[in-house]
């Protein structure tokens, strides 16, 4: 199996040259133009030339996350929604707050990563109709077929998956004594922090998609998060039209065929072996 070694991280003419669709790198201009303005401080791409052509075989985008909206606010769930007029074209940006827009901190305080990340366009395929274990395992599987194949994974990445394996067992096995519990332990798994959207993230993505490309993404779909709400349910997103994105909340042991999970992930921080 081939090592990973360190190589110069990629340019942003690179990227807009590889995704030939032209819209599937998000970048500064694009985020001016969405949010009416950008953080001073641009951080260099991230990622490696070979890891944008992967990315690009796997129907991945790139795309700049920041932490700030107009006026340098945080950018938040809530902030969109008063930024838009909670409109997205010419439908909703979101369809229903009632139940999360009041005391949900992933809708009113949380805060998007500010940092590139390359996203997948639509759930893993293999992640649906899978409890939060099953679909946990699904991005291992993404991870180590698909986009390290025949590669070692870089040492953090080793380092989460193997956490997961130790972990498995006893998951599953609180899948059906105590969820709640589960849930918690599910979502603070570092292979779920590393490649796993928050609500923001995910909400964010599709604004920007909708307000650049005109895409709808996620239509008839819904993307698991790595964040509970506050009575311990884990909070998924997704189904988004002109009738707005929908915010749901649910059981780790739900699974349904239109419920998944999009890859995400930002740098790797350590590479040493």
């Amino acid at each position: 199996m081939k090592k990973i070694e360190r190589s110069e991280p990629a340019s942003l003419d690179f990227a807009e040259r590889l995704f030939t669709r032209g819209t599937d790198v998000f970048g500064p201009k694009e985020i001016q133009k969405v949010f009416g303005a950008v953080p001073a401080h641009i951080p260099n791409i991230p990622f490696t030339e070979q890891e944008l052509v992967r990315a690009r075989e796997l129907d991945q985008y790139l795309i700049l996350q920041t932490d700030k909206t107009t006026g340098g606010k945080p950018l938040t769930m809530k902030s969109m929604h008063s930024q838009f007029d909670n409109k997205l074209g010419e439908g909703k940006l979101l369809y229903n707050t009632d139940w999360y827009g009041q005391k949900e901190v992933f809708y009113t305080t949380d805060v998007s990563r500010f940092s590139w990340r390359l996203t997948s366009r639509e759930v893993i395929s293999s992640s649906t109709s899978q409890n939060y274990i099953g679909r946990t395992q699904a991005i291992v599987n993404y991870l180590q077929d698909q986009v390290y194949k025949g590669e070692e994974l870089p040492h953090e990445y080793r380092l989460a998956v193997e956490e997961f394996k130790n972990k498995k067992s006893n998951l599953e096995e609180l899948l059906n004594s105590d969820w709640q519990k589960c849930a918690a332990e599910c979502v603070g798994l570092r292979i779920n922090q590393l490649f796993c959207e928050r609500p923001v993230e995910v909400l964010y993505g599709l604004v920007v998609q909708h307000q650049i490309n005109g895409e709808y993404l996620l239509r008839g779909r819904w993307t698991w998060t790595s964040v509970l709400s506050s009575v311990g349910f884990v909070v998924a997103v997704g189904s988004c039209g002109p009738g707005g994105v929908r915010v749901v909340s649910g059981d780790p042991r739900d699974s349904f065929s239109d419920l998944g999970v999009r890859f995400s992930r930002s740098a790797v921080t350590g590479l040493e072996s």
